[in-house]
C-alpha cells in the first residue's frame, strides 16, 4: 500500500499498541503517532496499519467461514465497496511528488486514517455477525 522508508521503530512508538484477537471483545486502540518525531511518527503510523489489517483480516475469515455460498458472496461485494471507499478516503498522497517532509507526513496521515477506517470496518463486522 504506502511506500516504506525503512525508519526504525522504537520501544515508545511499540508501545502504543495493543494486540486484540478477534476472539476477545473488540478493543479500540489509539494510536498518537502524531506527537512523535517524523520517523517514529511514521513507523507507528505503518504498525497500526499492519496491526488493523491484521485484526480485519482474522475477523474476516472467521465470519467467512461460517457463511453460506451466497452470504460469502454479498460479504466479499461489501468488503470490495468498502475497500474502495477507504482508499478514496485515505489515500492522498501524491506518489509522484519528490520526497520531502510534507509528503512523508501525508504518508503518515493516510496510514492513520487507514488504520482507523480498517479498526471501525473490524467493529462493524464483530457487532453484525456477533463475533466475540
Amino acid at each position: 500500500m504506502k511506500k516504506s522508508l525503512g525508519f526504525t521503530t522504537l520501544a515508545l512508538a511499540l508501545s502504543v499498541f495493543t494486540m486484540q484477537s478477534s476472539q476477545a471483545a473488540f478493543k479500540q486502540n489509539n494510536y498518537v503517532c502524531e506527537e512523535l518525531h517524523m520517523e517514529d511518527s511514521f513507523d507507528c503510523a505503518d504498525k497500526a496499519v499492519a496491526t488493523e489489517k491484521k485484526r480485519l483480516n482474522q475477523t474476516y475469515k472467521k465470519i467467512h467461514n461460517k457463511l453460506s455460498t451466497a452470504q460469502k458472496k454479498q460479504l466479499d461485494n461489501e468488503q470490495l465497496t468498502w475497500l474502495k471507499k477507504r482508499n478514496a478516503k485515505c489515500d492522498n498522497s501524491d506518489d509522484s511528488a519528490p520526497m520531502n517532509n510534507m509528503v512523508v507526513y501525508q504518508m503518515i496521515a493516510d496510514n492513520l486514517c487507514t488504520a482507523n477506517e480498517t479498526q471501525n470496518r473490524t467493529k462493524f463486522l464483530m457487532n453484525k455477525y456477533k463475533v466475540k
